[in-house]
């Protein structure tokens, strides 16, 4: 009898040790005062890109954060403005063609179309006012460190500036103003004779604010924040754009006219725009100094994925910044997107349990009934 209650002890010591260690290796949240964010983004299909953006969202998001998708109502031979009388009384209809290709011409305002009408109430049961919304561009964006981290960028941005309510990602490149025909249409509160002016006034406004650390001059759509209530007044001042042709060329204009509401990550605090990860031989081609911008071959961001845990974002040793998210927009999303992707799914486990909500069809979808396991 004794050396069967002895046998009983030693394997209830053994048992709790074991359920000390799996205890241990669960995820806990990284911040319980953290609040709602809700991670929206812009897709009428969904590809690899942005099961990736999810798993990420899951991954990184400490259980308080919601991936909101626009657009599953949206066939992919329908123009944006096609639908527009469906969800909203303004018109986006463009003054001028876009240079870039009649695809492009017919889809680029699809993002701010249904971003407007959900922010101006369209399907939004539910959202609070106060609640922290990043948009993310669908197919190229990663988390790639905790979403705990976003409130402490946001106030580093914030002691530098007076007033912003809004805060884009930065770019290097000055579009789509600085390429092709582009020719912006009249409205807002400034007028524009041509895309120099803007790339000049856009150019000024970077320097005024800047600090030394800064490796942007520009903005980026892709990646946007602020509280939902101070986003219906980004998209109202919208609305006196919606002659433009390009989101981006909407929200630039925007920049221009209100820089006490809307601001820019210069420095690369909160969102990562990583085109400006380059090659030298490219850097060489395009004409372009390597003294300003973040210029390497080796995918920096990409390993930092080995090194990211839930609760803390890696350094970047190039910007000395820890961004919570990555865009890896025009030559990065060809040469570094599928390593970083790779280098994060060798990390992250596949959760067939996390869902996201559907906008448009206003129903919870899991995960799994979209994408596959890796």
């Amino acid at each position: 009898f004794f050396r069967f209650l002895k046998s009983m002890a030693v394997l209830l010591v053994l048992l709790s040790v074991a359920l000390f260690e799996v205890i241990k290796a669960l995820p806990a949240p990284c911040s319980t005062s953290l609040q709602r964010v809700v991670i929206v983004t812009f897709a009428s299909s969904w590809t690899s890109g942005l099961c990736t953006l999810a798993q990420t969202i899951d991954y990184f998001g400490d259980g308080y954060t919601e991936l909101f998708v626009l657009g599953s109502s949206l066939a992919r031979s329908d123009a944006c403005v096609a639908v527009n009388s469906s969800l909203s009384t303004v018109e986006w209809r463009p003054l001028f063609p876009h240079p870039d290709t009649l695809s492009k011409n017919r889809r680029a305002l699809c993002k701010v179309v249904w971003m407007d009408a959900w922010v101006h109430g369209w399907q939004s049961t539910g959202i609070s006012g106060d609640d922290l919304v990043i948009f993310a561009d669908a197919f190229d964006v990663m988390l790639r460190g905790s979403v705990s981290g976003l409130r402490a960028a946001l106030r580093r941005l914030e002691l530098g500036t007076a007033s912003q309510k809004v805060w884009f990602a930065g770019d290097d490149a000055c579009w789509p103003f600085c390429c092709g025909n582009y020719r912006p249409a009249p409205g807002g509160s400034l007028r524009w004779n041509n895309s120099a002016d803007v790339c000049a006034a856009l150019t000024a406004l970077s320097a005024n604010r800047t600090a030394k650390s800064s490796i942007y001059n520009f903005l980026n759509s892709g990646l946007y924040a602020g509280r939902y209530k101070h986003l219906r007044q980004l998209f109202d001042f919208a609305r006196l754009h919606r002659r433009e042709a390009d989101d981006q060329a909407i929200m630039s204009l925007i920049l221009l006219e209100n820089p006490a509401f809307a601001g820019v990550d210069y420095g690369a605090e909160l969102f990562l725009t990583a085109n400006v990860f380059r090659s030298a031989a490219l850097m060489r081609r395009q004409g372009k100094r390597s003294a300003r911008g973040v210029n390497e071959t080796a995918p920096e961001i990409c390993r930092s994925y080995s090194r990211a845990s839930r609760c803390e974002s890696p350094r970047l040793a190039r910007t000395g910044t820890t961004p919570v998210f990555v865009h890896f927009n025009g030559y990065s999303k060809r040469k570094l997107l599928p390593a970083c992707r790779r280098a994060f799914l060798r990390r992250a486990r596949w959760n067939p349990n996390f869902t996201f909500w559907d906008v448009d069809k206003g129903r919870s979808v899991p995960l799994n009934a979209v994408c596959r396991p890796p």
